[in-house]
């Protein structure tokens, strides 16, 4: 009790001080409460990854098998909602349904001690979304290429599926550590493509859901009938960053990037960057046309395009 009042009484101080604010000193102590879990069900935690509004994704090892795996840990505080724990549930099992060398695999789902859990296969490297960061914030357009030919790939056997992404970005693209294959993760605002309503009302039906950098026309709009091309977007929208460094558009909220992408012409990747052919740019073009039926239309048609571009470049 003491150790807890002890926190308490430093927290007012660092407050009144002006040196934290009462919502970073929540964190801090969620952080801390999470950091003295050392072992969730079957699962010893190892460090970090990463955290989110939602859940936070640990490096951890499966002690049975002895093998390092990633776990995603539901925030115990958002897992009393039950809409938020169906949600959850929703990614397990989207997660568990694909099968694809380019998609994160699922584990295992569950709950013990307390916290709602998903295991996943650990990719020992770096988003895209870092690695662009730190190598001079773009990519030649050879190796960009066949990153996005590779992601494609994943969607086309997500969207057979009949799921989509709804959330394809830099940062949810992992980079192996030989930096060869890459793989699409976080599937949390994925949603099931189909009309059934309780499938629509599981996917916050009529609610924006996306980032606002990649975010479709239809997202933005809060349409609920998505179909593939949505990520198809997205993925063009991805492809424009790692070829130009930034993202098509840009503002000073949220809210005007948005409506940029339901307004706004994309902007010529050629003229930011004079190395990028005519011929990328064009597939950067028609995969972020403002109407979904003017996009290719499938994961696959992009890969095919990818991969005649690919063989033209390599025949020269």
């Amino acid at each position: 009790v003491a150790k807890v009042g002890l926190r308490k009484r430093l927290g007012e101080i660092l407050i009144k001080k002006g040196y934290l604010t009462p919502d970073q000193f929540r964190q801090i102590i969620k952080r801390q409460t999470v950091n003295k879990t050392t072992h969730i069900g079957p699962y010893e935690l190892l460090s970090k990854l990463g955290e989110g509004g939602m859940s936070t994704v640990f490096k951890a090892r499966q002690v049975f098998m002895d093998r390092i795996i990633a776990l995603k840990v539901l925030s115990p505080k958002i897992a009393k909602n039950k809409d938020f724990r169906e949600r959850f549930v929703s990614e397990a099992r989207a997660v568990a349904k694909l099968n694809h060398p380019h998609i994160v695999a699922g584990i295992d789902v569950g709950s013990a001690d307390g916290y709602c859990y998903l295991a996943m296969e650990y990719v020992d490297g770096e988003s895209l979304g870092q690695y662009v960061h730190h190598h001079n914030g773009r990519l030649d357009e050879k190796t960009a290429l066949e990153y996005t030919r590779q992601i494609a790939q994943a969607l086309q056997h997500a969207h057979q599926h009949n799921l989509l992404h709804r959330d394809v970005k830099p940062d949810n693209i992992l980079l192996d550590i030989n930096r060869r294959i890459v793989k699409l993760a976080d599937l949390g605002l994925a949603r099931w493509a189909t009309t059934n309503t309780n499938a629509a009302q599981l996917a916050t039906n009529n609610q924006t859901v996306g980032t606002p950098f990649y975010i479709s026309p239809e997202q933005v709009r809060g349409l609920s009938n998505l179909t593939p091309a949505t990520d198809i977007y997205a993925l063009g929208a991805s492809l424009f960053h790692l070829l130009t460094g930034q993202t098509p558009f840009d503002g000073p909220t949220a809210a005007i990037i948005m409506i940029r992408h339901l307004t706004d012409p994309v902007p010529s990747v050629c003229a930011i960057n004079a190395n990028v052919s005519p011929e990328a740019e064009q597939i950067i073009m028609k995969c972020m046309q403002k109407e979904p039926q003017d996009r290719y239309a499938s994961a696959a048609e992009l890969v095919a395009d990818i991969e005649r571009l690919q063989k033209a470049r390599a025949d020269e």
